[in-house]
């Protein structure tokens, strides 16, 4: 929560519209819980990055975690918060990227203003 927090401090700063400052909140806060949920509960070291550019901000997200593609918007709803998951990732459309790695998972997602 105090992640989300700061992210949405630092969009509001940067002139971002309080919808778009709410979407990247409820983002933030649905993807680390959907990080969580996928990996039981277990321990799972996860980072969030935001790149400020002057037409927007990427949010970038890490975790080491068991495999999955956060940005797949076709992917299996198992619960609720993967079906709101998914329905945000269709609405991003080309504005997100998953990086398959071997190590973690990287996501990546462009908010623009």
């Amino acid at each position: 929560m105090e992640l989300q927090k700061t992210i949405g401090g630092i969009l509001k700063e940067e002139g971002m519209s309080t919808r778009t400052v709410t979407e990247a909140e409820l983002l933030i806060e649905e993807l680390f819980l959907l990080i969580r949920e996928k990996n039981g509960g277990k321990g799972v070291r996860s980072e969030c990055a935001l790149l400020l550019k002057p037409e927007g901000a990427e949010i970038v997200i890490r975790d080491d975690g068991v495999f999955f593609d956060i940005s797949d918007e076709n992917a299996q709803a198992t619960s609720t918060r993967a079906f709101v998951v998914s329905c945000y990732m269709e609405q991003l459309g080309e504005n997100k990227h998953h990086l398959k790695t071997m190590s973690f998972n990287r996501s990546a997602f462009w908010i623009g203003k």
